[in-house]
Protein backbone atom coordinates (compact mmCIF):
# COMPACT_ATOMS: atom_id res chain seq x y z
CA UNK A 1 0.00 0.00 0.00
CA UNK A 2 0.99 3.60 -0.54
CA UNK A 3 -0.25 6.67 1.33
CA UNK A 4 -2.73 9.06 -0.17
CA UNK A 5 -1.26 12.21 -1.69
CA UNK A 6 -0.08 14.71 0.92
CA UNK A 7 1.94 17.91 1.15
CA UNK A 8 5.26 17.85 3.02
CA UNK A 9 6.06 20.93 5.13
CA UNK A 10 9.35 21.52 6.97
CA UNK A 11 9.18 24.52 9.34
CA UNK A 12 12.36 25.77 11.03
CA UNK A 13 10.76 27.27 14.13
CA UNK A 14 8.04 26.26 16.55
CA UNK A 15 6.08 29.41 15.72
CA UNK A 16 6.07 28.48 12.04
CA UNK A 17 5.01 24.91 12.85
CA UNK A 18 2.09 26.13 14.96
CA UNK A 19 0.81 28.11 11.97
CA UNK A 20 0.75 24.92 9.90
CA UNK A 21 -0.78 22.22 12.10
CA UNK A 22 -4.53 21.74 12.30
CA UNK A 23 -7.42 19.46 11.40
CA UNK A 24 -6.04 18.54 7.98
CA UNK A 25 -2.32 18.59 8.77
CA UNK A 26 -0.47 16.36 11.21
CA UNK A 27 2.84 16.94 13.01
CA UNK A 28 5.51 14.42 12.00
CA UNK A 29 7.95 13.27 14.69
CA UNK A 30 9.80 9.97 14.13
CA UNK A 31 6.99 8.85 11.85
CA UNK A 32 7.27 5.15 12.57
CA UNK A 33 3.64 4.79 13.60
CA UNK A 34 2.05 7.56 11.54
CA UNK A 35 3.64 6.55 8.22
CA UNK A 36 2.55 2.94 8.72
CA UNK A 37 -1.02 4.12 9.33
CA UNK A 38 -0.85 6.31 6.22
CA UNK A 39 0.39 3.42 4.11
CA UNK A 40 -2.68 1.46 5.18
CA UNK A 41 -4.91 4.50 4.52
CA UNK A 42 -6.00 4.49 8.17
CA UNK A 43 -4.68 8.06 8.34
CA UNK A 44 -5.01 10.43 5.38
CA UNK A 45 -3.73 13.89 6.36
CA UNK A 46 -3.56 16.49 3.64
CA UNK A 47 -0.18 17.67 4.95
CA UNK A 48 2.64 16.51 7.22
CA UNK A 49 4.44 19.12 9.31
CA UNK A 50 7.94 17.74 9.93
CA UNK A 51 9.24 18.88 13.33
CA UNK A 52 12.79 17.58 12.92
CA UNK A 53 14.14 20.94 11.79
CA UNK A 54 13.28 22.67 15.09
CA UNK A 55 16.39 22.37 17.31
CA UNK A 56 14.77 23.45 20.59
CA UNK A 57 12.40 20.48 20.49
CA UNK A 58 15.34 18.05 20.83
CA UNK A 59 16.85 19.64 23.96
CA UNK A 60 17.31 17.65 27.19
CA UNK A 61 18.18 19.77 30.24
CA UNK A 62 18.13 19.97 34.02
CA UNK A 63 15.53 22.58 34.94
CA UNK A 64 15.95 22.41 38.72
CA UNK A 65 13.33 20.09 40.20
CA UNK A 66 12.55 18.62 36.78
CA UNK A 67 14.34 17.12 33.80
CA UNK A 68 13.13 18.68 30.57
CA UNK A 69 12.99 16.23 27.66
CA UNK A 70 12.24 17.77 24.29
CA UNK A 71 9.48 15.99 22.43
CA UNK A 72 11.71 15.52 19.39
CA UNK A 73 14.62 14.05 21.37
CA UNK A 74 15.30 10.64 19.88
CA UNK A 75 14.73 7.65 22.10
CA UNK A 76 18.34 6.56 21.53
CA UNK A 77 19.76 9.92 22.61
CA UNK A 78 17.47 10.04 25.64
CA UNK A 79 18.39 6.51 26.68
CA UNK A 80 22.11 7.38 26.86
CA UNK A 81 21.85 10.98 28.07
CA UNK A 82 23.78 11.47 31.33
CA UNK A 83 21.15 13.85 32.77
CA UNK A 84 18.43 11.27 32.22
CA UNK A 85 20.55 8.39 33.54
CA UNK A 86 21.45 10.27 36.72
CA UNK A 87 18.17 12.02 37.53
CA UNK A 88 15.31 9.98 35.98
CA UNK A 89 16.86 6.52 35.46
CA UNK A 90 13.49 4.81 34.96
CA UNK A 91 13.06 6.72 31.69
CA UNK A 92 16.33 5.30 30.35
CA UNK A 93 15.50 1.82 31.66
CA UNK A 94 12.13 1.99 29.93
CA UNK A 95 13.46 3.18 26.58
CA UNK A 96 15.88 0.25 26.43
CA UNK A 97 12.80 -1.99 26.16
CA UNK A 98 11.31 -0.13 23.17
CA UNK A 99 11.85 -2.06 19.95
CA UNK A 100 15.47 -2.33 18.85
CA UNK A 101 18.33 0.16 18.66
CA UNK A 102 17.65 1.01 15.01
CA UNK A 103 14.05 1.85 15.90
CA UNK A 104 15.09 4.02 18.84
CA UNK A 105 17.51 6.06 16.71
CA UNK A 106 14.54 7.22 14.64
CA UNK A 107 11.71 7.15 17.18
CA UNK A 108 11.18 10.19 19.40
CA UNK A 109 10.02 10.49 23.00
CA UNK A 110 7.19 12.87 22.10
CA UNK A 111 6.09 10.81 19.13
CA UNK A 112 5.78 7.71 21.31
CA UNK A 113 3.77 9.57 23.94
CA UNK A 114 1.49 11.31 21.45
CA UNK A 115 0.75 7.96 19.76
CA UNK A 116 -0.40 6.63 23.18
CA UNK A 117 -0.25 2.93 22.41
CA UNK A 118 -1.67 1.12 25.47
CA UNK A 119 1.07 -1.53 25.20
CA UNK A 120 3.88 1.03 25.19
CA UNK A 121 6.16 1.36 28.20
CA UNK A 122 6.85 5.09 28.04
CA UNK A 123 3.34 6.44 28.82
CA UNK A 124 3.15 4.19 31.89
CA UNK A 125 6.56 5.37 33.09
CA UNK A 126 5.55 9.02 32.73
CA UNK A 127 2.38 8.36 34.74
CA UNK A 128 4.44 6.56 37.39
CA UNK A 129 6.91 9.44 37.71
CA UNK A 130 4.22 12.13 37.78
CA UNK A 131 5.48 13.85 34.62
CA UNK A 132 3.78 16.83 32.99
CA UNK A 133 3.46 17.38 29.25
CA UNK A 134 3.82 20.87 27.80
CA UNK A 135 1.63 21.63 24.78
CA UNK A 136 1.68 24.67 22.50
CA UNK A 137 -0.68 26.15 19.92
CA UNK A 138 -1.35 29.58 18.41
CA UNK A 139 -3.79 30.03 21.31
CA UNK A 140 -1.01 29.70 23.87
CA UNK A 141 0.61 27.03 26.03
CA UNK A 142 -0.73 24.59 28.59
CA UNK A 143 0.66 21.96 30.94
CA UNK A 144 -1.16 18.70 31.57
CA UNK A 145 -0.32 15.75 33.87
CA UNK A 146 0.61 12.52 32.11
CA UNK A 147 -2.26 10.71 33.80
CA UNK A 148 -4.74 13.12 32.18
CA UNK A 149 -3.00 13.27 28.80
CA UNK A 150 -3.47 9.57 28.01
CA UNK A 151 -7.23 9.25 27.65
CA UNK A 152 -7.52 5.88 25.91
CA UNK A 153 -6.03 3.69 23.20
CA UNK A 154 -4.34 6.06 20.72
CA UNK A 155 -6.37 8.89 22.26
CA UNK A 156 -4.82 11.88 24.02
CA UNK A 157 -5.69 15.35 25.27
CA UNK A 158 -3.86 16.94 22.32
CA UNK A 159 -6.07 19.24 20.26
CA UNK A 160 -5.60 19.14 16.45
CA UNK A 161 -3.81 22.49 16.47
CA UNK A 162 -1.44 21.62 19.33
CA UNK A 163 2.12 20.33 19.40
CA UNK A 164 3.71 18.48 22.32
CA UNK A 165 6.87 20.51 22.92
CA UNK A 166 8.51 18.88 25.94
CA UNK A 167 8.01 16.68 28.98
CA UNK A 168 8.91 17.75 32.52
CA UNK A 169 9.87 14.74 34.66
CA UNK A 170 10.42 15.15 38.43
CA UNK A 171 13.92 14.16 39.50
CA UNK A 172 14.24 10.96 41.51
CA UNK A 173 14.93 11.68 45.18
CA UNK A 174 17.82 9.97 47.00
CA UNK A 175 15.17 8.15 49.05
CA UNK A 176 13.40 6.78 45.93
CA UNK A 177 13.99 3.88 43.59
CA UNK A 178 12.04 2.73 40.53
CA UNK A 179 11.83 -0.23 38.16
CA UNK A 180 10.02 -1.74 35.18
CA UNK A 181 9.12 -5.35 34.50
CA UNK A 182 7.12 -6.77 31.60
CA UNK A 183 6.18 -9.93 29.79
CA UNK A 184 6.96 -9.96 26.06
CA UNK A 185 6.73 -12.58 23.32
CA UNK A 186 10.20 -11.69 22.03
CA UNK A 187 12.87 -9.07 22.63
CA UNK A 188 11.71 -5.74 21.23
CA UNK A 189 8.08 -6.80 20.89
CA UNK A 190 5.15 -5.05 22.50
CA UNK A 191 4.38 -6.20 26.03
CA UNK A 192 1.65 -8.71 26.79
CA UNK A 193 1.57 -7.25 30.30
CA UNK A 194 3.76 -4.70 32.05
CA UNK A 195 4.33 -2.98 35.38
CA UNK A 196 6.31 0.04 36.58
CA UNK A 197 6.85 1.02 40.20
CA UNK A 198 8.37 3.66 42.43
CA UNK A 199 9.07 3.30 46.15
CA UNK A 200 10.22 5.83 48.71
CA UNK A 201 11.61 4.63 52.02
CA UNK A 202 13.08 5.72 55.33
CA UNK A 203 15.50 3.02 56.49
CA UNK A 204 13.47 -0.16 55.87
CA UNK A 205 10.04 1.51 56.14
CA UNK A 206 8.01 2.48 53.08
CA UNK A 207 6.99 6.15 52.85
CA UNK A 208 5.32 6.07 49.43
CA UNK A 209 4.46 3.47 46.83
CA UNK A 210 3.10 3.67 43.30
CA UNK A 211 2.57 0.91 40.77
CA UNK A 212 1.23 1.40 37.24
CA UNK A 213 0.09 -1.32 34.83
CA UNK A 214 0.25 -1.18 31.05
CA UNK A 215 -0.65 -3.43 28.11
CA UNK A 216 -4.01 -3.95 29.78
CA UNK A 217 -7.07 -1.80 29.24
CA UNK A 218 -6.83 1.26 27.03
CA UNK A 219 -4.35 3.38 28.99
CA UNK A 220 -1.89 3.17 31.92
CA UNK A 221 -3.66 2.10 35.11
CA UNK A 222 -2.48 3.11 38.59
CA UNK A 223 -3.17 0.45 41.20
CA UNK A 224 -5.48 1.82 43.89
CA UNK A 225 -4.93 1.28 47.62
CA UNK A 226 -1.26 0.33 47.32
CA UNK A 227 -0.18 2.81 49.98
CA UNK A 228 -2.52 1.21 52.51
CA UNK A 229 -0.75 -2.11 51.91
CA UNK A 230 2.86 -0.88 51.91
CA UNK A 231 3.24 2.54 53.58
CA UNK A 232 4.46 2.36 57.16
CA UNK A 233 5.50 -1.26 56.73
CA UNK A 234 8.88 -2.87 56.30
CA UNK A 235 9.74 -3.55 52.68
CA UNK A 236 10.12 -7.32 52.30
CA UNK A 237 8.87 -10.27 50.29
CA UNK A 238 5.81 -10.64 52.52
CA UNK A 239 4.57 -7.10 51.94
CA UNK A 240 5.25 -7.38 48.22
CA UNK A 241 3.28 -10.62 48.02
CA UNK A 242 0.34 -8.89 49.71
CA UNK A 243 0.62 -6.02 47.22
CA UNK A 244 0.62 -8.44 44.28
CA UNK A 245 -2.71 -9.87 45.43
CA UNK A 246 -4.13 -6.36 45.39
CA UNK A 247 -2.85 -5.90 41.86
CA UNK A 248 -4.36 -9.19 40.70
CA UNK A 249 -7.75 -8.13 42.06
CA UNK A 250 -7.68 -4.85 40.11
CA UNK A 251 -5.87 -5.50 36.85
CA UNK A 252 -8.25 -5.31 33.88
CA UNK A 253 -8.35 -8.79 32.35
CA UNK A 254 -9.39 -9.85 28.87
CA UNK A 255 -8.98 -12.75 26.46
CA UNK A 256 -7.01 -12.47 23.24
CA UNK A 257 -4.69 -14.66 21.17
CA UNK A 258 -1.77 -13.91 23.52
CA UNK A 259 -3.37 -14.96 26.82
CA UNK A 260 -6.66 -15.68 28.54
CA UNK A 261 -8.07 -13.34 31.18
CA UNK A 262 -7.06 -15.77 33.93
CA UNK A 263 -3.54 -16.09 32.55
CA UNK A 264 -3.23 -12.30 32.49
CA UNK A 265 -4.33 -12.14 36.11
CA UNK A 266 -1.55 -14.53 37.08
CA UNK A 267 0.98 -12.68 34.92
CA UNK A 268 0.18 -9.36 36.59
CA UNK A 269 0.37 -10.96 40.03
CA UNK A 270 3.86 -12.27 39.25
CA UNK A 271 5.07 -9.12 37.49
CA UNK A 272 3.93 -6.78 40.24
CA UNK A 273 5.67 -8.78 42.96
CA UNK A 274 8.79 -8.99 40.83
CA UNK A 275 8.92 -5.27 39.99
CA UNK A 276 8.50 -4.31 43.66
CA UNK A 277 11.26 -6.74 44.62
CA UNK A 278 13.54 -5.28 41.95
CA UNK A 279 12.79 -1.73 43.13
CA UNK A 280 13.58 -2.70 46.73
CA UNK A 281 16.81 -4.46 45.70
CA UNK A 282 18.05 -1.24 44.12
CA UNK A 283 18.08 0.27 47.60
CA UNK A 284 20.26 -2.61 48.82
CA UNK A 285 22.90 -2.22 46.13
CA UNK A 286 22.73 1.59 46.14
CA UNK A 287 21.84 1.81 42.47
CA UNK A 288 19.20 3.92 40.79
Amino acid sequence: MRPATFEYLAPKTLEEALELVGDDSRPLAGGQSLIALMNLRFATPEALVDLQGIPDLTRISDDGEFIRIGAMASQADTETNSIVLNSVPLVAECIREIGHWQIRTRGTVGGNLAHSDPASELPAVMVTLGAHYHLASKRGERKIPAVEFHQGAYDTALDPDEILTHIAVPKQKPTERSALNESVRAAGAYAIAGTTSILERNNETCLRAKLVLFATGSKPYEVQGLNSVLVGKELNSGSFSEASELVASQAPHFDDFHATAEQRKQIFRALSERVLQETWQKFQVGSS
